[in-house]
């Protein structure tokens, strides 16, 4: 039907006609071409505008719950006070350490006093000790061994005879008492 109205409209028509209705019809598509580039346009700019929106809304949107910022609130104080508390308790033991510290310092200071008093005894009594030995070894007659120092050990001379006799005790077996009478038979 409507092809068939076509025809009959180009049959009848003059060339100047056909020519109008051509020139029409071109800027027709035209017209709709550009409309449809503006519609596109249009669309990218309602796009870029619903973004610069979203942008909009987020930041006027608060950041967080205030409910959520008060929970966070508390645990940051609660952190906070649980830290002072370490922070105390580290006080009082780095405290503690330092009076221990001084007292071992003085307790080292007194040990080497302590010290100073033994080797100046030691330096005066040695030589003393040892003339003392030397004498008792030289009356006895006796010459110790100390090797073994859980035993009592040695030689005991006499030179009118001509007679070395050695002796072994054990101090576990044999009683003290008894040790010194058999030493003196030696002597």
């Amino acid at each position: 039907m409507v092809m068939d109205d076509i025809k009959t409209f180009f049959q009848r028509a003059t060339k100047g006609e056909v020519e109008k209705v051509l020139n029409v019809q071109r800027t027709y598509d035209e017209v709709l071409q550009l409309c449809g580039a503006r519609e596109d346009e249009m669309n990218d700019v309602i796009r870029e505008m619903t973004k610069r929106v979203d942008s909009a809304e987020e930041a006027a949107q608060p950041p967080e719950d205030p409910n959520a910022h008060q929970e966070r609130m508390r645990k940051l104080e609660e952190a906070t006070d649980a830290c002072k508390e370490n922070i105390e308790r580290y006080k009082n033991e780095v405290s503690s350490l330092e009076k221990q510290r001084n007292n071992m310092k003085q307790d080292a200071e007194s040990l080497h006093v302590q010290k100073r008093k033994v080797e100046e005894l030691a330096r005066r009594e040695i030589p003393r000790t040892k003339h003392e030995l030397s004498l008792y070894a030289h009356v006895s007659k006796i010459a110790w061994h100390y090797e073994h120092g859980n035993r009592i050990q040695g030689v005991a001379s006499d030179p009118a005879k001509g007679d070395a006799r050695t002796f072994d005790f054990d101090p576990g077996n044999t009683s003290k008492y008894a040790i010194a009478n058999k030493l003196w038979d030696l002597m």
